[in-house]
């Protein structure tokens, strides 16, 4: 597989749920409110003293209605004190009403203007489709769909290649395609919407229902939003995006209906999605929309042909299929996870021999082997094939030259925060791991599937014409990936 993976870079326990849900209409939930008993406050009067010592009725009945007057007395200035309150709570409770009107016209008046700014954004072609809950357009789908779509080249010997498609699920570098696309593959490669590529390496992958899950971490494009296939409908409408045979290096879009579910496929161990969508080889891997913009399907065979009773072939059109989604959502959670986990140093490196010269295109994430003829210098890549170095390509500061003194993994970046932080440098050449030579980015990964994340290996590398030994501590991916972000 692909050795041109940021393989060693370190990470501690980051387990990431990072697909992206259904965009569907949120539902707000159904309250009930149950009465509950109020307390009432009752402002109840003391009863009237008694007189403690004995006194003529004369004495009694005046001193009565002394204390009836004061008592009276005290009943007013409750009742004045109660109104006066009374009053100040009806004046606050106007002010608040006031305060609110105002707050209200305010948000009525923002709404407004809010409406008229989309308006004006819509008319000048600039679309916002986030959490879209209503039918879109093939022209919308494809806008909201389009950015995270793309095509995958895989290198499966030193002649023989295929091309498919795919789409990114998730802000890390994650991509969906067929199994069939990457199977055997050497190396593979992922071309972004603006003909950009990327090397790639797949993670994860199940045969009998054709997936396979890739990471890339120069790939930096928005996500795809994934659709409850369960929910999806009989004759809606779909769009398709990918690279069928004799588009190049372009994206292509075809849109139908969806005709069937649970179909039957031979090589599939799910029943399929079909749709009358234009599709052709090549097509394979990549998302089928639905009516929302959300993937309902990953395109994945087309039925060109039946054969007859009598052993003709009678050929057919306008039937081919789509994974469902709710199938694989799972298997693509879990693989992530499983990723997220595996120990890493913190660093970025590529596969290096001694003595052999090599150009890295920063941007794409793929090394060549350098060669220079007749003052003219090229990249080389697997196949051999020869492509001259343009004067904007040699000074581009994402692009390095490197004269491999040694056979090892070459260091081209460095976490901050993790294992290798202040011990390995751009540059470095890193030849052995806990005492196992390291001749290749694949060597580094069987050694580390070994360790687990916490652990101390000895590493080995050569700087400057000189070897030196470090002791390291591994993180996970995720730590690796996050700690990215962060920086």
């Amino acid at each position: 597989m692909n050795e041109n993976e940021d393989v060693m870079n370190g990470a501690t326990n980051a387990e990431k749920d990072i697909l992206v849900q259904n965009d569907a209409p949120v539902v707000s939930e159904e309250q009930a409110c149950a009465d509950s008993n109020e307390e009432k406050t009752v402002i109840s009067e003391s009863a009237e003293p008694s007189l403690e010592d004995e006194k003529t009725e004369k004495e009694d009945t005046a001193v009565y209605a002394f204390k009836w007057e004061y008592y009276e007395q005290i009943k007013r200035d409750k009742e004045e004190k109660m109104l006066a309150r009374s009053d100040r709570r009806a004046k606050k409770r106007n002010a608040r009403g006031a305060f609110t009107y105002a707050a209200v016209m305010a948000v009525a008046f923002l709404l407004a203007f809010a409406v008229l700014a989309v308006s004006i954004i819509l008319d000048n072609g600039e679309k916002w489709f986030e959490n879209s809950s209503e039918e879109l357009t093939v022209t919308e789908i494809v806008d909201k769909g389009m950015p995270s779509s793309v095509l995958i080249l895989a290198y499966k010997s030193e002649n023989i290649g295929s091309t498919g498609s795919g789409f990114v699920i998730n802000d890390y570098g994650y991509v969906v395609t067929n199994y069939h696309v990457v199977d055997d593959a050497i190396s593979v490669a992922i071309t972004d919407m603006n003909g950009k590529q990327h090397s790639a390496d797949v993670v994860g992958y199940d045969e009998k229902i054709d997936i396979a899950l890739l990471y890339s971490d120069s790939l930096d494009m928005p996500s795809a939003a994934l659709a409850d296939s369960d929910a999806a409908s009989l004759g809606e409408k779909v769009v398709a995006i990918g690279s069928p045979v004799g588009s190049g290096s372009s994206l292509s879009v075809s849109d139908g209906i969806i005709s069937g579910f649970d179909r039957p496929v031979t090589s599939s161990s799910v029943g399929m999605i079909q749709t009358n969508a234009p599709l052709n080889p090549g097509n394979s891997g990549g998302p089928l929309f639905d009516s929302y913009g959300n993937v309902v399907g990953v395109v994945t065979a087309k039925l060109s042909y039946d054969t007859s009773s009598d052993g003709e072939k009678i050929p057919l059109d306008g039937i081919a299929y789509a994974i469902p989604i709710n199938a694989v959502k799972e298997k693509l959670i879990s693989w992530i996870n499983e990723d997220l986990k595996k120990p890493m140093l913190g660093i970025s490196a590529v596969s290096v021999e001694e003595g052999v010269s090599y150009i890295y295109f920063g941007g794409e994430g793929i090394i060549y082997e350098y060669v220079k003829e007749l003052g003219v210098e090229y990249r080389v890549n697997v196949y051999g094939e020869k492509k001259e170095i343009t004067a904007e390509e040699l000074f581009d500061p994402n692009n390095i030259r490197i004269d491999a003194g040694a056979t090892g993994i070459y260091v081209l970046k460095v976490t901050k925060g993790l294992g290798a932080d202040g011990k390995l440098r751009p540059g470095d050449i890193v030849t052995q791991l806990s005492g196992v030579k390291t001749a290749s980015v694949l060597d580094a990964r069987d050694i580390f599937s070994k360790y687990k994340a916490g652990d101390t290996m000895d590493v080995e590398f050569y700087r400057d014409g000189k070897l030196t030994r470090l002791g390291m501590t591994l993180k996970t991916k995720g730590d690796m990936l996050e700690a990215e972000r962060n920086n």
